[in-house]
């Protein structure tokens, strides 16, 4: 394992790049009790613990609203919604574990579907409320397995107890050959 005042020098200037695996870190988020954490880093980390836990439980609470919209607005037709929703959010959902997954185009995405609901005829609003719900469902799970990524990358990188607790799960690279 790289010293910790060598790993930020290096990963500061750009020698470095460092792979955090999503799963694990809204696990470290959401199953690992604050105090524990404050004893082996030295920082209780209240305000990411609430923003992952927030809109991790936020996504399934939209899904399902939106499922219920979707059989109020389509009628005998919502069973397709419900499947469709289903399967398309068990498929976002596990595509959002990869470090390559952007927040940018679901949040690009979900601010045009909303301003076309904001827009559209009234006659049309149960179907822009029922994308826009869908929608928002896609970007908070995206959004707790980004920010899980993100939180516990600048926790290494600003904690030296956290470096030394968590590097087993950190996929660090040189990128010059030095």
């Amino acid at each position: 394992m790289m010293k910790y005042q060598q790993f930020t020098e290096l990963y500061q200037k750009g020698r470095l790049s460092m792979i955090v695996n999503r799963s694990m870190a809204r696990k470290f988020y959401t199953h690992i009790p604050a105090p524990l954490i404050k004893k082996e880093t030295g920082e209780s980390p209240y305000f990411e613990k609430l923003t992952i836990w927030l809109s991790y439980l936020l996504s399934p609470v939209t899904l399902l609203a939106s499922i219920a919209l979707g059989f109020m607005t389509f009628g005998c037709w919502g069973f397709l919604s419900l499947f469709g929703s289903l399967s398309i959010y068990g498929l976002f959902a596990s595509a959002s574990l990869k470090s390559r997954s952007r927040l940018l185009d679901i949040s690009l995405l979900f601010i045009v579907t909303v301003m076309i609901h904001i827009y559209s005829d009234p006659d049309h609003f149960e179907m822009t409320r029922f994308a826009c719900l869908f929608l928002l469902s896609l970007w908070c799970i995206r959004f707790a397995y980004w920010a899980s990524g993100y939180f516990l990358k600048a926790f290494v990188l600003r904690n030296e107890k956290a470096y030394s607790y968590l590097s087993k799960y950190l996929v660090i690279n040189r990128l010059d050959a030095e």
